[in-house]
């Protein structure tokens, strides 16, 4: 619904414009707000997920490099602890969620490069 359609129901209309366009907000970013509340609920369920002891962030695709260098020093040893890193996002901790469940089944997101590989020796 648009606020131009909100603004058409009886005691909605002039004067009480901040009123109309609080709803129109809500309306607009219910779905985000919605996804965001699912995510939370998640994480509060998946946040004593162990990580193994040869985790290693920089082989989790998509995570910034910077994120992944923090988890090397940091070493966080649950989903919650790697949370409280300055600078993790959701959508990374969805990333490190993804690639231990992942992991768990055998199937990591990337597997590390072979270090005696020709590719890794010409770096």
């Amino acid at each position: 619904m648009s606020y131009e359609r909100l603004m058409t129901f009886p005691g909605v209309g002039p004067g009480a414009g901040q009123i109309g366009l609080g709803v129109e907000i809500r309306i607009r970013y219910q779905g985000y707000l919605e996804r965001q509340r699912n995510e939370r609920i998640r994480f509060e369920r998946e946040g004593s997920r162990l990580f193994p002891e040869d985790f290693d962030g920089t082989h989790v695709s998509g995570l910034s490099r910077e994120l992944a260098e923090k988890l090397r020093l940091v070493r966080p040893r649950t989903l919650e602890e790697a949370g409280a890193i300055p600078g993790m996002t959701p959508a990374a901790l969805s990333l490190l969620l993804i690639h231990l469940r992942r992991r768990e089944e055998g199937r990591a997101l990337r597997t590390p490069p072979d270090p005696s590989s020709p590719e890794v020796a010409e770096r």
